[in-house]
């Protein structure tokens, strides 16, 4: 277990290009959420999940989960972080989204550790681009800045990250150190992405 560590799953809702929730879809009798969730739920047993729909089913696969739905009309990741902010009591928060079903825990430990007295650690790929949803956060400043963003209008993640003091951007060569292969980066938003990764 780690210290301080609340590990929030973003399962939103429908999938337009998978054409149904990501989070249910089944491999081997599992569904894809189990998948995150059972690789990550050793380092705390503090979970949370924001959801759009399926309650009653997420409470059934994991009963000791609280389940934040999202309730605004709004799309995107700034709905599920305002659903589910407010309900982190740990210091620091891991987001990890309910496609990623490869997510390494040594990678988030690993992301915790540089996190700490910092603002977030974020992957930041050698063309620059960043893996906010694959990440881990000082809490109550990112809930700041996701209330700052959104009272704004705005619903970009970027400007969220702009609005954090003290960002640790990880290069994600070091990462490969716990994750050789990348694989905790791999998403799974279509037919075929599915078929490649999980059957």
């Amino acid at each position: 277990m780690e210290d301080g560590l609340t590990l929030l799953v973003l399962a939103g809702g429908e999938s337009e290009r998978m054409g149904r929730s990501k989070a249910f879809l089944k491999v081997d009798g599992r569904e894809m959420i189990r998948y995150v969730i059972d690789r990550l739920t050793p380092l705390t047993s503090d979970l949370i999940i924001s959801c759009k729909a399926g309650r009653e089913r997420l409470e059934g696969i994991y009963p000791g989960a609280r389940i934040a739905v999202d309730k605004s009309e709004r799309d995107g990741p700034l709905v599920g972080l305002m659903s589910s902010l407010p309900l982190v009591e740990n210091e620091y928060v891991g987001v990890v989204p309910c496609d990623s079903p490869k997510v390494r825990k040594e990678l988030i430990v690993s992301l915790l550790n540089r996190a700490r007295n910092n603002s977030a650690a974020i992957p930041r790929w050698p063309n620059g681009y960043i893996e906010p949803l694959v990440a881990v956060y000082r809490a109550e400043e990112l809930e700041k800045a996701v209330n700052s963003v959104w009272e704004r209008g705005e619903m970009k993640l970027s400007k969220v990250i702009e609005r954090l003091e003290d960002v640790v951007f990880v290069p994600t060569d070091e990462l490969k150190e716990v994750d050789k292969g990348l694989e905790s980066f791999v998403n799974v938003n279509t037919p075929e992405d599915f078929e490649k990764h999980l059957l």
